[in-house]
């Protein structure tokens, strides 16, 4: 499914921020191949936006948090952040040796950072229970 931009949360009546933020956060599930650095750039970047969109609005905002937005945003934090660690390879051939050769990062890491960011402040809200 495409991932597609949404209104701002300035651009809604404070009545319908639960609503969008939980649109927001079910939009941060869609995954992206980030192996393929020119597959979906559009999606990546609005996801990036996103990502700290969400960041943002809670940073910023004081609201009651309702049950169903934590579900969503465990669920996102679930999908993004816990998947199969890849074996470990070393990209010139031979074995890789953790004590010599150079790390082999996510290439997803960017917005694994973004979504640790935001699941790190949504805990810390004030707002948080």
């Amino acid at each position: 499914q495409p991932f597609e931009k949404l209104a701002s949360f300035d651009e809604v009546d404070p009545e319908f921020h639960v609503e969008l933020f939980i649109q927001k956060v079910d939009q941060c599930k869609i995954m992206f191949d980030f192996y393929d650095p020119s597959s979906d750039i559009q999606g990546k970047e609005l996801k990036r936006i996103t990502l700290h969109e969400l960041t943002s609005f809670i940073s910023t905002t004081r609201m009651t948090f309702t049950s169903e937005m934590y579900e969503h945003v465990v669920e996102m934090f679930k999908v993004n952040v816990f998947r199969p660690i890849p074996p470990p390879v070393n990209p010139v051939g031979e074995i890789y040796d953790p004590d010599e050769d150079e790390p082999v990062y996510e290439l997803a890491w960017p917005h694994m950072q973004m979504v640790y960011e935001f699941f790190l402040r949504f805990v810390e809200s004030p707002d948080f229970n």
